[in-house]
């Protein structure tokens, strides 16, 4: 092989020469850079795409702070203002609740919650943990009649 020359190529795409220098890594502080809490907002909104499958579980989070953590990672700023990731909290859904704890009867899908798959859930609880005195996901199980 070394007659051939290939030990010699294989070498020199493998190990640069000393004279040789890393290409620069881009700039993290760019503008044009996503932020680490957008990522996080995207990365559960793909998540919020999963199917709905028998069996799988799905969390019940209230639209309220769903909403903040889109204006956190997108920058959003409306009639009450903007949010930023320290200012996010933890995960809260206290508006879902009464007072005994129990998930109020009134409650509608789209407007006071949404559902999330329980791997979304658990991200979000790991990512921003959750108020300590509604420590649940209301884990719906589907089941799927033909």
């Amino acid at each position: 092989m070394d007659s051939q020359g290939e030990s010699v190529v294989l070498q020199s795409t493998l190990i640069p020469a000393p004279h040789q220098r890393d290409p620069p890594l881009p700039d993290s502080s760019s503008e044009d850079a996503p932020s680490s809490t957008f990522l996080k907002f995207q990365a559960i909104e793909i998540m919020r795409e999963m199917p709905l499958i028998e069996g799988s579980n799905w969390a019940v989070v209230s639209k309220a702070w769903l909403r903040r953590f889109e204006k956190a990672a997108t920058g959003q700023v409306d009639k009450e203002g903007g949010v930023d990731e320290d200012g996010l909290g933890p995960v809260d859904n206290s508006s879902l609740v009464d007072r005994d704890g129990c998930l109020n009867e009134d409650l509608v899908e789209g407007e006071d919650f949404d559902c999330i798959p329980e791997v979304a859930w658990d991200c979000l609880v790991h990512l921003y943990v959750l108020l300590h005195c509604h420590r649940f996901p209301i884990l719906l199980t589907p089941s799927i009649q033909i």
